[in-house]
């Protein structure tokens, strides 16, 4: 069994594609083989995929100029060594492996109460492993539907589509500083721990609709460069979002916040939607910024909410939202009504004029004429 690991292992450090190949598949059948070694395996996956890569060009010819052919006839490329083309094969190979054996089918409900009978659903899959793969260059990464312990991404690149969706960590999931150049996909992903997303650079769009969070969800710094999805998100631990920047439409529709969200000096720059969200914990919007619309229609606060010293530029929506009458507004800006622009306040808001044209706001009590609407109008939420 040493013999066997040892002689894979060494293949993977060969210049020939093929015999790097060989030496995974090697590798896969002992782990397959021998559960022992499993762990140690995918620790071996991980470090070859840590190793520096650079993709070649999209569209590039394999047989072209773009990248040197000569490592098919045996004589490795003078830079690297090793074909690019080739090596990206390699690559897509190791991380195939790896999700082969984490993807993970939950069994169905039992109907009895004496054992079933059936075969296992997931024969191929290795329980409770962990992933480091720190700085490592991921390619059309596929995670989907998979069961994994702890994993470390922090970063690392994600070229093309990641894909994460239905995905269990029943560890910690830490990102920090990873880039996603395509689209991210978390959709009905489960983090069991902690899940850190720090000053992560989301260039598609980031889609975490129905996602659960059972620890903390860290989004501090994060940026949004397109469009994020949370509809439907469940925050059980609490919600990071402080100093992220979003570019697009910030979808947080229906999602449920129940420990603290913070989304100090957030920039929203597109649509930043709330409607329906449920937040039970302390709620803090302080020095956030809402460039577009602001809607929080249908939002429930049982806890308290800050918005101190938050701007509204654009349209602010708050109909029919609740558990505002003791929120701390100081200090906030709200721009000139501009023509078309709309805004509903709570009830329990009113709108105040400033020396500067702008407005600010400030909580009244009931029947004292809040609730105003853009035109100035005292009236209902709604």
């Amino acid at each position: 069994m040493t013999e066997l690991y040892t002689k894979a292992a060494e293949q993977l450090g060969n210049a020939q594609a093929p015999v790097r190949l060989a030496g995974l598949y090697a590798l896969e059948r002992l782990a397959q083989d021998t559960p022992a070694l499993q762990q140690t395996i995918v620790d071996v996956i991980c470090s070859y995929l840590r190793m520096p890569y650079t993709p070649p060009p999209d569209g590039a010819d394999p047989a072209g100029t773009a990248v040197p052919r000569a490592a098919v006839a045996g004589v490795p490329t003078p830079a690297t060594g090793r074909d690019p083309q080739e090596e990206r094969q390699v690559r897509l190979t190791a991380q195939r492996i790896l999700t082969a054996h984490l993807r993970y089918d939950d069994p169905p409900a039992p109907r009895h109460w004496w054992p079933s009978r059936r075969p296992d659903r997931n024969p191929r899959h290795w329980p409770d492993i962990r992933l480091d793969l720190t700085g490592a260059v991921l390619i059309d990464f596929d995670l989907y539907r998979c069961r994994m312990g702890t994993a470390v991404f922090g970063k690392a690149t994600f070229t093309g589509d990641a894909q994460f969706g239905k995905a269990t960590f029943t560890g910690d999931a830490m990102f920090d500083r990873a880039t996603f150049t395509g689209d991210a996909w978390f959709g009905n992903a489960a983090f069991a721990s902690d899940a850190w997303f720090g000053k992560v650079t989301f260039s598609g769009d980031a889609r975490f609709g129905k996602a659960a969070f059972t620890g903390t969800a860290g989004f501090d710094g994060a940026t949004f460069a397109s469009a994020a999805w949370f509809g439907e998100a469940t925050f059980s631990g609490d919600a990071r979002f402080g100093k992220a920047a979003f570019t697009g439409t910030a979808g947080f529709d229906g999602a449920i916040f129940t420990s603290a969200a913070r989304f100090g000096k957030v920039a929203f720059k597109g649509l930043a939607g709330f409607d329906g969200a449920t937040f039970t914990g302390n709620t803090a919007f302080g020095e956030a910024t809402f460039s577009h619309t602001a809607w929080f229609g249908g939002a429930t606060f049982t806890s308290a909410a800050r918005f101190d010293e938050a701007t509204f530029s654009g349209d602010a929506m708050f109909g029919r939202a609740s558990g505002l009458e003791a929120a701390q507004v100081t200090g906030v800006r709200v721009a000139p009504v501009a023509a078309g622009a709309r805004r509903v306040w709570p009830p329990c808001w009113r709108v105040e004029e400033t020396e500067d044209g702008w407005q600010t706001l400030r909580v009244v009590a009931a029947g004292d004429g809040g609730g105003q609407t853009a035109e100035g109008q005292a009236g209902s939420a709604g």
